[in-house]
């Protein structure tokens, strides 16, 4: 695997109603060997938010700013998404 993997994300409203883009997950999911929709149940459990796909991105209900996605990133390398 390329460990130098960039996450491209942006952010999308104010406050309680931010949402945190994450705008190349086909080729994230590729990365790390799942599907799209295991990574959004991952990210939906693990941060105890809602996630939802809309074409190639994907819509996590919060602020996520780069340590964490970092921080998800290298737990999902090291997990068999079921």
């Amino acid at each position: 695997m390329n460990s130098n993997f960039e996450v491209n994300f942006c952010y999308y409203g104010m406050r309680e109603t931010l949402v945190t883009h994450i705008t190349n997950l086909t080729e994230l999911a590729s990365y790390l060997s799942t599907t799209p929709d295991k990574l959004r149940r991952y990210f939906a459990e693990r941060l105890n938010t809602s996630a939802k796909i809309e074409g190639k991105t994907l819509k996590v209900k919060g602020l996520l700013i780069k340590p964490i996605i970092n921080e998800i990133i290298d737990e999902l390398n090291g997990v068999c998404l079921e």
